[in-house]
């Protein structure tokens, strides 16, 4: 059985595996350390986990939207070294 709940659509769906697919991975770590541990889709079986991951990530490219597009790495790793730039002491991400 795979870990649905913590794979990108398109890694259930397609079994493809890209920086897109680590990044949503990052995603889903961090929104599991801001809910103190909840499971991603709790109280929803695997199967509907799936659903749900897959019908979102559906709905996303068909809308277009900017605001459901997801982030590039180019843009993930601005946002992280502007938070953790504190008083002249930045840390150089690599990414």
């Amino acid at each position: 059985m795979l870990p649905v709940r913590w794979m990108s659509p398109e890694a259930v769906k397609w079994g493809r595996f890209t920086t897109d697919s680590d990044i949503w991975a990052f995603g889903v770590v961090l929104w599991e350390s801001f809910s103190f541990g909840r499971q991603p889709y709790y109280g929803h079986s695997n199967e509907e986990a799936r659903m749900l991951g897959t019908n979102a990530y559906v709905k996303g490219l068909s809308m277009k939207s900017e605001n459901l597009a997801r982030i590039t790495r180019t843009n993930l790793r601005n946002k992280i070294s502007r938070l953790c730039c504190v008083s002249n002491h930045c840390i150089d991400f690599c990414i």
